[in-house]
């Protein structure tokens, strides 16, 4: 095979790939959409009460995003992606999501949705996802860890907080273990602001 058939063969892989993907992401939300519609609670109840027990999730919680609420800044997530963050982005529809934007595809993705944790997460760990997932130690009451999506899924007190590196290639991220510990500490400061 010469050299231009097998620079376009790898070309092919390599968009293969990055489709199969995207694919991955979109099941993984669409199955994580699914579930919480199957919980009883959706865009209309926003000011629907915390289950018993709950605490920590404060009203702003359902109506604005981690952004909105300044719970996060552009400086907690420099360096998880490059190029730098530049700022930030309501995820249309989502009112509970935003986005650390870099001006490129690379972004850091951050939801925080009170009544949602406990079935996200056990839908990981008991193997519902189309994806695997790992457990995560020291984040929230428990936390898994979704490596071909580079997210960090954990809930405490049944508030669920799921950040996504978002990023084209693996050279874009910080190293794995590194990855899940600072995605895991945003989390956890995230629920320390939320409780406040």
């Amino acid at each position: 095979m010469n050299h231009r058939a097998q620079a376009g063969q790898f070309a092919r892989m390599r968009t293969d790939a990055a489709a199969c993907r995207a694919f991955a992401r979109l099941a993984a939300a669409g199955l994580l959409c699914l579930l919480y519609a199957c919980t009883g609670r959706g865009a209309g109840d926003k000011g629907a009460a915390a289950p018993a027990g709950a605490t920590g999730t404060p009203a702003a919680a359902s109506t604005q995003s981690v952004c909105d609420r300044k719970l996060l800044t552009a400086a907690d997530v420099a360096g998880i992606v490059t190029p730098p963050i530049i700022g930030t982005k309501d995820i249309p529809g989502d009112p509970q999501s935003c986005s650390f934007e870099t001006g490129e595809f690379a972004a850091v993705q951050v939801t925080l949705r009170p009544g949602n944790g406990r079935v996200t997460v056990d839908a990981w760990t008991s193997g519902k996802m189309q994806l695997s997932a790992a457990p995560l130690a020291g984040v929230g009451d428990h936390a898994v860890w979704v490596d071909s999506l580079n997210e960090v899924d954990a809930e405490k007190n049944d508030v669920l907080c799921s950040i996504e590196a978002r990023t084209p290639s693996e050279h874009y991220r910080a190293a794995p273990a590194e990855l899940q510990q600072r995605l895991g500490a945003l989390c956890n400061k995230i629920f320390a602001a939320n409780a406040s």
